[in-house]
């Protein structure tokens, strides 16, 4: 009985430091990359509280790094399509994007991808999963005006999953505006090359997502400082808290604070 009790116990004390732990190691990523200093959050780690995806970190990043500086609203959906999009199935897309712009970029994310990935490794994290450019093509055509038919025929996607995933990266597109001032324009120019047809139909006369199919947040993503979405406020604590996202059942990791969301 006494060795069960031990045993339990060691379970016990097991799991509960998984949360702390995964929440140093996160700290230690985002003070490596500038987005904390000590234990108070940089300019740039206010940009990303902003984002909202399985990869926010990597986009992050490339907003940094300036990756997106040079190309078109639409080309910017077709590339951010990257983040939303995750295929159903082990075989290769037949149509991928052929516009020169996208496609380099594509390319510089999967490397960043790889050197964020390498990055968490050395620290025994895995939170990101890999981006997925197989609606890329998509998604150019459709911003360039192509009817629905024909879209679908070069997505390989039910219209369903299409008209879901376009909602989820005009959520996105939504999420860059407030991240970046410099791509607010051209992002929400994207958006209104996407928002045509079945689309503009099914956000409703308000020309609103309404976050009915927002993008997962990843485990770097913060709170919002609106109100409301900011968790309320009942004191300082500069531990690790565990909550339920209004975005997602998946449990999130972050600083509260309550005087701001500072969130890791």
């Amino acid at each position: 009985v006494e060795r069960e009790i031990i045993d339990t116990q060691l379970k016990i004390d097991a799991r509960t430091n998984v949360i702390p732990k995964t929440f140093d190691k996160l700290c230690t990523i985002l003070r490596q990359l500038g987005y904390l200093v000590g234990e108070h959050v940089t300019s740039q780690g206010l940009m990303l509280a902003h984002i909202y995806s399985d990869s926010d970190l990597v986009l992050a990043e490339a907003i940094r790094r300036e990756f997106f500086t040079e190309v078109s609203p639409v080309e910017l959906a077709a590339i951010l399509s990257v983040f939303v999009f995750e295929s159903r199935s082990d075989e290769p897309h037949r149509n991928m994007a052929k516009n020169a712009k996208v496609t380099g970029t594509i390319r510089a994310l999967e490397k960043l991808w790889n050197e964020i990935r390498t990055l968490e490794q050395k620290h025994s994290l895995r939170s990101m999963r890999e981006l997925d450019a197989g609606v890329a093509a998509a998604v150019y055509e459709w911003g360039s005006g192509t009817d629905l038919a024909q879209t679908l025929e070069i997505a390989e996607l039910p219209a369903g999953d299409f008209v879901r995933m376009i909602k989820q990266l005009i959520d996105l597109l939504t999420q860059v505006t407030e991240a970046s001032p410099e791509l607010s324009e051209i992002a929400r120019q994207a958006i209104r090359k996407l928002r045509h047809g079945v689309i503009s139909w099914s956000l409703g006369p308000r020309g609103s997502c309404a976050r009915s199919s927002p993008t997962r947040p990843g485990p770097m993503s913060c709170w919002r400082s609106s109100p409301r979405s900011r968790p309320p406020a009942t004191g300082f604590s500069i531990t690790p808290v565990v909550v339920p996202s209004w975005r997602s059942h998946r449990a999130r990791v972050f600083y509260r604070s309550a005087s701001s969301p500072a969130a890791c």
